[in-house]
């Protein structure tokens, strides 16, 4: 298992276990740096692996910065709550023609 791959494990176990809850925020790659002894390249992967999934979000400014978004939250589910919420918020007419759809934070907080 490559490094990238074995940080990743980990942050799914812990956001599994409750470590990260809902709506908590990541280490930063600095702290992760330190704390496993990998590269700046190695923590990023891992992240990424994770916003993949669809288990963690990165804000719109912050790309650093990533929120937890639900404990062992498949992509898979996590996408097709949002398109669900989506068909919802299009029939309900809260989004009227031309409006700009926010992100998937937004998006879960309701109508």
């Amino acid at each position: 298992m490559l490094a990238h791959e074995a940080l990743a494990e980990v942050l799914r176990q812990r956001i599994n276990d409750g470590t990260y809850p809902p709506g908590s925020v990541f280490p930063s790659v600095r702290q992760l740096q330190e704390t496993f002894g990998l590269s700046h390249a190695n923590v990023w992967r891992a992240y990424k692996a994770l916003v993949r999934e669809g288990r963690v979000e990165s804000p719109p400014g912050d790309a650093l910065t990533l929120v937890c978004v639900g404990i062992g939250q498949s992509a898979p589910n996590y996408k097709q709550e949002l398109i669900n919420t989506l068909r919802l918020r299009i029939e309900h007419r809260v989004y009227p023609p031309g409006t700009r759809i926010e992100g998937p934070r937004v998006l879960r907080t309701g109508f």
